[in-house]
């Protein structure tokens, strides 16, 4: 009777020790989940790069290329990228200038955002086409001179015609001339007026110096 007695204990105190480890498992497996899905619960999102382009001009469309959402975490080594298909982003407007536009990124009830600049559209830069020697209204431009005679600049002018049609009337400095040799008699002796990449000429005429009677 004795012998049956232990033996009946002990297969209790199985049971009981069975059901114990199967209890505290399953505690173990209850808590492991939960700080995992507490760690891995999205917090929020943030911007983790930028797009390439932040800088637009009026007109322009928005690019995305570059930028990165991500998912934040409890733990941040929990964080994930999230797919640019499935965030909205609004905001943008680049109808009229503005320095500091901030473009938001929605996703599952949680926004980011980042700023761009919507700039003027920049004129197109005109250039010189033509030039053309002009006399200043109400003089001449004089195209014989005596020997040592300095080139009279003073009433000239070059009319400037630039890329985009306009005209510009400008006085003549010294630097735009060249060829002008007034040390002994020439006919048809070049002088070259040069404004940017264009020169326009004029011929002249030294005559030599008339002796005093």
């Amino acid at each position: 009777m004795v012998v049956i007695k232990l033996t009946t204990m002990t297969k209790k105190k199985k049971i009981i020790i069975g059901i114990s480890c199967g209890v505290v498992a399953a505690l173990i497996i209850a808590g492991v989940l939960t700080w995992y899905f507490l760690c891995a619960q999205i917090q929020g999102i943030f911007i983790s790069t930028l797009p390439v382009k932040t800088s637009y001009y009026v007109g322009e469309e928005l690019d995305t290329t570059g930028l990165g959402v991500m998912e934040r975490k409890r733990i941040q080594s929990y964080n994930s990228e999230v797919e640019l298909d499935d965030v909205e982003i609004t905001g943008f407007d680049s109808s009229t200038p503005c320095e500091r536009q901030e473009i938001v990124v929605s996703y599952s009830n949680f926004t980011a955002s980042f700023f761009v600049e919507i700039k003027e559209i920049a004129p197109p830069q005109k250039s010189v086409i033509k030039i053309q020697l002009i006399a200043e209204e109400g003089y001449e431009i004089k195209t014989t001179y005596y020997v040592f005679e300095p080139l009279e600049i003073e009433h000239m002018r070059l009319l400037v015609t630039y890329s985009d049609y306009s005209t510009e009337v400008i006085p003549i400095e010294k630097e735009y001339v060249s060829g002008y040799d007034n040390r002994e008699p020439a006919e048809n002796l070049e002088v070259r007026f040069t404004y940017g990449n264009f020169f326009t000429r004029l011929y002249v005429t030294i005559l030599q110096t008339p002796q005093a009677n």
